[in-house]
């Protein structure tokens, strides 16, 4: 009988811990942007970071932070005018929301994380879990893509002195991320480690992405042929990187560039990234004048 593998797309799972964590920085290539909406003095501030897809079981410890500010508790009184000791918080939810690519919940949405019953001002941190994993002849994997995160407040209160009412009052603040997989530049390659001043030097490299679908379980991968990349330069004695060509990859996964050496100079290649694909720099090359 003849076996066949299977793989499953997977949905990123969230949960929710109340109050800040103590949890490692996120790395300087995941993207963090942020949204927010107040009214009736109750606010919401969402904070999101992009995720790297990449295979295994592994945690993003603070993928996202939400902040809810709620006016103090209100001094009521009784229906004859006189107070009442017992001060009234007031009460909230907050829910959160993915929508975007498959992963993410898709059109139609999925909630990630929610709590309920809350009554003083906190904030809600949402770590966010992976399990891109292999078992026997199944495989786990995660779709890349853009995708959006909304933190949805309800807040009430409801007193018998209407100057501390709170209506169903909703506040909602949304923002997006990305679900993206790793990109590999190889390190410059040159025709010529030294040239003599003003020759040219043939610059060549490769450009890889790790893939994951259906018929690929995180599979190193040559970039599409056509996408962008751009060579920069940085002369001796220079302090910033400039431009020098865009080129285009080729049905190879590879690239290339003729340049005109007037003086030792380093070289790189910069890829921008896409909504599935992290951006990436490759290391320098010094090609030298003597």
């Amino acid at each position: 009988m003849r076996t066949f593998k299977r793989a499953v797309a997977g949905a990123i799972t969230t949960a929710l811990a109340i109050g800040l964590v103590s949890a490692p920085a996120l790395s300087a290539d995941a993207a963090t942007r942020s949204a927010a909406k107040s009214t009736h003095g109750v606010s919401v501030k969402l904070t999101v970071s992009d995720l790297t897809n990449k295979p295994g079981k592994y945690t993003v410890k603070r993928w996202a932070k939400v902040t809810v500010r709620v006016p103090a508790p209100f001094q009521d009184t009784f229906s004859d005018g006189s107070k009442n000791g017992t001060p009234k918080p007031v009460t909230y939810s907050v829910v959160l929301t993915s929508t975007g690519a498959e992963t993410c919940g898709g059109k139609t949405g999925r909630t990630v994380a929610w709590k309920y019953g809350l009554t003083k001002s906190s904030t809600l941190t949402i770590p966010v879990t992976f399990k891109n994993t292999k078992s026997g002849l199944i495989r786990y994997y995660t779709l890349s893509g853009k995708c959006k995160l909304s933190a949805k407040v309800t807040a009430y209160r409801y007193t018998v002195n209407k100057a501390g009412t709170i209506d169903n009052v909703k506040a909602t603040a949304a923002t997006t991320y990305y679900v993206r997989t790793s990109t590999s530049l190889t390190k410059p390659s040159a025709s010529a480690s030294q040239v003599k001043k003003n020759h040219t030097a043939k610059l060549s490299g490769k450009a890889t992405y790790l893939r994951a679908d259906s018929k690929h379980w995180y599979t190193k991968t040559k970039l599409p042929k056509g996408t962008k990349l751009v060579v920069q330069k940085k002369a001796k004695g220079a302090k910033s990187w400039s431009k020098v060509a865009t080129v285009k990859v080729t049905s190879k996964g590879t690239w290339s560039k003729s340049v005109k050496v007037a003086k030792t100079t380093s070289y790189r290649v910069v890829y921008a990234g896409s909504s599935t694909r992290n951006a990436k720099t490759s290391a320098v090359r010094v090609v030298k004048v003597g």
